[in-house]
């Protein structure tokens, strides 16, 4: 029994350590409600059982639309572009059950993860920048040297922006993320995005506005989401691979491959000792059952 366990259980274990972390969801009622069996209901199943649908995914980006006038539902779903398709997928299909369990009944919702967000409304989502709603996240922590993290972070934030605007990864993306660091500072990670349908202006404009929404000082992570773009740093790595370096104004930037690489290696390393230590366990029980087990078969033995 044991032999049979061990694998669905490291299979298990391997499962939940590529879990991307959930940040928040949000049930938009000002939007409405739909009945059950409606033909939104049915629109809206239709949307969104074909998120993942090959052909519709492209490069992480998906965007789709079913039904007339009021019945018509519209989805957005975006992927951060290091992560693979598979991951993509699997992202936006956690975002299809955990929102559809949890807004069982609203005709627009919103959620993002590390790896994706998806929204789905009854309002179109076509070719528009919105800034809300709009959902927050702030350290309690806050960083040393405040007036130079604050400088340096300001300094940051502006350059990745500039060059998600201008689809620096490429036309079919508009990312960027980076680091800062000095020997005064620890180092900060940064990203940001916009949906790749956007225009430049309108994603500087996003990302100049929920700039402005950030903490005015001093803290460690902060982030700021919308269905039209996104801002978040963190004192801790996030992202996987980046080949862009933040501005180097009186700090040391790390590159960001090396890093990704040390902390690919590093998350690998944590698992194999974590099945390791688990099979270990596993071969010691059953050392110790078939000990007995043969004990028992001596005095059996013995008694004969």
């Amino acid at each position: 029994m044991a032999l049979y366990l061990l694998p669905s259980l490291l299979l298990l274990m391997t499962k939940a350590s590529a879990q991307p972390n959930f940040i928040s969801h949000l049930c938009l009622y000002k939007t409405g409600n739909f009945i059950p069996n409606s033909t939104f209901k049915a629109n809206l199943d239709h949307v969104l059982s074909s998120v993942t649908t090959n052909g519709k995914l492209e490069n992480g980006f998906y965007r789709f639309s079913y039904g007339q006038n009021s019945d018509r539902a519209n989805a957005v779903g975006l992927c951060r572009p290091e992560i693979k398709l598979d991951a993509c997928q699997s992202c936006l299909n956690d975002s299809v059950r955990l929102l559809t369990k949890r807004c069982p009944n609203q005709k627009e919702a919103i959620g993002w993860y590390e790896n994706c967000f998806l929204h789905y409304s009854s309002s179109s989502l076509s070719n528009q920048m919105h800034i809300s709603p709009m959902f927050r996240t702030q350290s309690t922590k806050n960083a040393t040297n405040t007036d130079q993290f604050i400088r340096n972070l300001r300094i940051l934030l502006n350059s990745l922006k500039n060059k998600a605007s201008l689809g620096d990864h490429g036309s079919l993306h508009k990312y960027a993320a980076g680091n800062m660091s000095s020997s005064e500072l620890e180092t900060t990670y940064a990203l940001v995005q916009c949906l790749p349908d956007l225009t430049p202006q309108q994603c500087d404009d996003c990302l100049s506005s929920i700039f402005k929404k950030l903490p005015s000082c001093c803290s460690q992570s902060a982030g700021i989401f919308t269905p039209s773009c996104l801002v978040n740093y963190k004192p801790t790595r996030f992202f996987d691979s980046v080949t862009d370096d933040g501005p180097t104004t009186s700090s040391t930037v790390h590159k960001s491959r090396a890093v990704g690489k040390k902390n690919g290696k590093n998350k690998v390393h944590i698992v194999i000792i974590m099945v390791l230590s688990v099979a270990s366990c596993w071969i010691l029980i059953i050392c110790i059952y078939m000990f007995l087990q043969s004990r028992k078969i001596e005095e059996r033995a013995d008694s004969i």
